[in-house]
């Protein structure tokens, strides 16, 4: 069982083989599949206090007894749920195969978060759930036989409901090019599945969202970024049958705009405030324009242990040098790191992230922070090798590094940042 775990896990970390993968393991989803599935689960996920030696036991040793499942714990493809890799590459067969085995999953450890595999979008760069995209990609088959299972189950469909209120994007930019951004190339952050489901007036979206079970309420989904409620961005997109549910489902009496100078008006407010809501996300202000050093995050001998699984994995597979298009480093995804991945995520999200928080006065109740990408790097001073990178800016709000290797190991070779040589 533990090489065939090992196996699957390699596999569902390459985009090549993640599709037969998941159809391996969730076609038949028998007790032998469920057994797997359990192997799986227990080593993509690291408990806050696990030590990086009890990961690594855990992730090779073949253990007889039942597996622990935890709530937080999440099924995961290429560093993302399971569910949110299948609607993002606008699969529904395969989002249907999964959800159908996640559902016999939680039969068997009912304290599997069947939602989060659903609602969690803190993998995703654009802030999207495996449910926005399932809007997107108008899956109504899935949808479905997500709300005939609601049915059944009330707390579950109460909760679901807080979910839609809670979970929402983020802003997404397409630039118009690479000197000019428009409001109108800017999808809105801050949509709910009903925003989203009424942009595209997805009328079968509409009814699961807001009939029973889920029942949302028009006025507890609120507003996104540009101040809009499902009902406008429905009028400002020209939805016709979105709006008429919408307003069926709107109890509190609201104007709203309904003549052609109206909506143009309320188009021109929704695409300035997103211009400069973008334009004031590229300013850095202090203290973010300040670096810091944050001391000791790992110790000496979890680096080392950290390098050590590192050498072994890219012995077998080599580093990738291709990834990024502008800036491309000789790197290995997170993810693809198996045997340490879980430990490194939690390590970083329990150690980092709270001091990061405190430093640069972040208030974690309005904001939290998630992994936009996270990689290992390797810089190598041989003919042939990559030696260095050039000044670039990242495309995340924050960017941290830790040095593996004690800097007496090397000459030269820093992370510098301007105005801070």
């Amino acid at each position: 069982m533990a090489d065939e775990t090992h196996a699957v896990l390699t596999e569902l970390n390459d985009f090549s083989s993640a599709p037969a993968a998941l159809e391996k393991i969730f076609s038949a989803c028998d007790d032998d599949k469920l057994k797997l599935l359990e192997q799986l689960v227990v080593r993509q996920n690291a408990a806050p206090n696990a030590t990086l030696g009890t990961v690594l036991e855990r992730f090779h040793r073949l253990s007889e007894s039942p597996a622990v499942v935890r709530n937080d714990m999440l099924f995961l493809v290429m560093g993302k749920p399971g569910l949110l890799f299948a609607t993002s590459i606008y699969d529904e067969d395969l989002a249907l195969l999964i959800w159908r085995g996640l559902v016999r999953f939680h039969e068997r450890h009912p304290q599997f978060d069947l939602l989060a595999q659903l609602f969690n979008n803190t993998r995703d760069s654009h802030g999207l759930s495996a449910l926005h995209y399932a809007v997107e990609a108008q899956m109504h088959e899935l949808v479905a036989e997500i709300t005939q299972w609601l049915s059944a189950r009330s707390d579950q469909a109460d909760r679901f409901r807080r979910l839609v209120y809670e979970v929402r994007t983020q802003d997404v930019v397409l630039p118009i090019s690479k000197t000019h951004v428009s409001g109108k190339s800017i999808a809105t952050g801050g949509a709910t599945l009903v925003h989203l489901a009424a942009k595209l007036g997805d009328v079968a979206f509409l009814r699961a969202l807001l009939d029973p079970p889920v029942s949302c309420e028009i006025e507890k989904v609120g507003r996104d970024w540009d101040d809009l409620t499902p009902l406008e961005v429905a009028l400002l997109h020209r939805r016709s049958e979105a709006t008429s549910i919408l307003l069926e489902h709107q109890t509190a009496s609201l104007g709203f705009p309904t003549s052609e100078d109206a909506l143009t008006a309320l188009q021109e407010q929704r695409d300035s405030k997103a211009t400069a809501r973008y334009i004031d996300s590229m300013v850095a202000k202090p203290p973010m324009t300040e670096p810091h050093t944050f001391p000791s995050i790992w110790t000496a001998e979890e680096c080392q242990i950290v390098t050590s699984a590192l050498e072994e994995i890219t012995s077998r597979r080599g580093w990738n040098t291709q990834r990024h298009t502008s800036y491309p480093t000789t790197d290995l995804p997170c993810y693809q790191a198996t045997p340490i991945d879980a430990w490194v995520r939690m390590a970083v999200a329990t150690r980092l992230f709270p001091q990061i928080l405190e430093h640069y006065r972040i208030d974690s109740g309005k904001q939290c922070l998630t992994f936009r990408e996270l990689f290992f790097v390797k810089y190598e001073a041989q003919v042939g090798e990559q030696a260095e990178l050039g000044l670039h800016c990242d495309g995340s709000v924050l960017s941290f590094n830790i040095l593996l290797n004690p800097s007496s190991e090397f000459q030269a070779g820093k992370c510098v940042m301007p105005g801070h040589w």
